[in-house]
């Protein structure tokens, strides 16, 4: 479990782990909530990207280029991350 940076605006500022739960369904419920906050994130990254995208067949720089292509790899890395989260959720092992 990790702690919340000291100094974020995050309600679990006081220091609390993540996920700090008891039982085993607890945690479950925890994995899976961060699994879908995270395919949130993917979504948001993936709208990004294809806005790079537009631009970059527009006309625009081929920065957005790079961008859309630097979002995707970061956005494929997150889905790993949701994957790995999601794995065995319900045999009493999340995440492995």
């Amino acid at each position: 479990m990790t702690r919340e940076p000291e100094g974020t605006n995050s309600p679990r500022r006081s220091g609390t782990l993540v996920g700090q739960t008891s039982g085993m369904g607890g945690i479950e419920d925890s994995f899976e909530d961060l699994a879908t906050r995270l395919a949130d994130i993917a979504a948001d990254m993936d709208d990004l990207a294809f806005a790079h995208l537009r631009e970059a067949a527009a006309g625009g720089e081929p920065a957005h280029l790079a961008a859309e292509r630097r979002l995707i790899r970061a956005r494929r890395a997150v889905a790993r991350a949701v994957a790995a989260l999601q794995a065995d959720v319900g045999n009493g092992m999340p995440g492995t």
